[in-house]
């Protein structure tokens, strides 16, 4: 059996317990690898799919690795009491203020949400001290003396670039290989026409962020639809939608319907290039997007199923001549 500070299994991409949200790998054929290795006594293994499971799966762990964070707590292993303390149906307290005790920040964290006002500004003040930017946050939310708050503010911005009220354009292009808040923010603002970033590097940026990350796709599809870029180009903004809708790892990162609606819309709504592919796109979304769309998609292609499409989606629209318009 493998000691419990053993490294996971090899391979071709880097370590995601050493980062985390970068790695950017093929999760069918590295997950399996790491809960072998978790289950052979891998501490480093179960720690990154913890991590993976909080990141993608919205922090549903199997019971077989929820028990092995237990025993790996119980063993003073700070990070595993985190993660078994955030349960998503209900938060295992002790398990976080074991965690905190042992000097994990989000334990103290954690623990300082549900804790009485007293204690609570205590425990995010050590949360904080100990590197938790959104404990340092939370205090400077409160704290009366301007100075003091201005410091906290500052601290928590250099933790996390998330907590910056301004970041660094530089930091930021830096940081979109590790996190997508990072690219998130640089397509903002390449989309409003923010001239706060070197343009061709924060494109080459994104695209590498695709290439890598597929469900990231959607970032550069946004920046290539904006009316207020002078690079505009509907063609490669749906190039790019199209990818992210079709990536398996949206489904896991909960950016399906924003890649699909925005390729449909940017295809078969505008230029009414819909195909049979379109309609598979269609019903990927979730309910909500799903059947207005299947309405459009069935009205602009001469499908009687139109009109129980408009019924269910009881939207106030009528089809006509392969249009959708609305009743009024």
């Amino acid at each position: 059996m493998q000691a419990e500070d053993s490294t996971p299994p090899a391979t071709d991409e880097d370590s995601f317990h050493r980062e985390p949200f970068a790695a950017y790998v093929d999760w069918n054929r590295v997950v399996p690898a790491y809960e072998a290795a978790c289950f052979g006594g891998s501490g480093d293994a179960c720690l990154a799919l913890a991590e993976f499971s909080q990141t993608y799966r919205e922090g549903e762990f199997s019971q077989p690795l929820f028990d092995r964070l237990s025993v790996m707590c119980d063993e003073g292993n700070a990070v595993a009491c985190r993660y078994h303390g955030l349960h998503p149906d209900q938060y295992i307290m002790a398990s976080l203020r074991r965690g905190c005790e042992l000097g994990d920040a989000m334990s103290c964290g954690g623990v300082a949400a549900f804790a009485e006002p007293a204690e609570s500004e205590a425990l995010y003040r050590q949360a904080c001290d100990l590197g938790d930017p959104s404990a340092c946050k939370a205090i400077s939310e409160t704290e009366p003396d301007p100075k003091a708050k201005s410091a906290l503010e500052q601290k928590a911005c250099d933790l996390e670039t998330a907590f910056c009220f301004n970041p660094d354009p530089d930091r930021l292009l830096r940081e979109c290989a590790e996190t997508g808040w990072a690219c998130q923010r640089i397509g903002f603002g390449l989309s409003l026409g923010l001239q706060d970033v070197d343009v061709q590097r924060a494109l080459d940026v994104l695209e590498d962020a695709c290439r890598r990350q597929p469900s990231m796709c959607e970032i550069l599809g946004e920046v290539y639809a904006s009316h207020r870029v002078p690079f505009q180009d509907l063609e490669l903004a749906a190039k790019h939608h199209r990818r992210s809708c079709q990536s398996e790892e949206a489904y896991r990162m909960r950016h399906l319907d924003n890649g699909c609606v925005r390729w449909v819309e940017l295809t078969c709504r505008d230029k009414g290039v819909c195909t049979e592919e379109t309609l598979e796109a269609i019903m990927k979304m979730d309910p909500l997007h799903r059947v207005p769309f299947e309405a459009m998609y069935y009205c602009k292609t001469g499908d009687g199923r139109a009109q129980d499409a408009l019924a269910r989606c009881d939207c106030g629209l009528v089809c006509e001549n392969g249009e959708l318009y609305s009743q009024e």
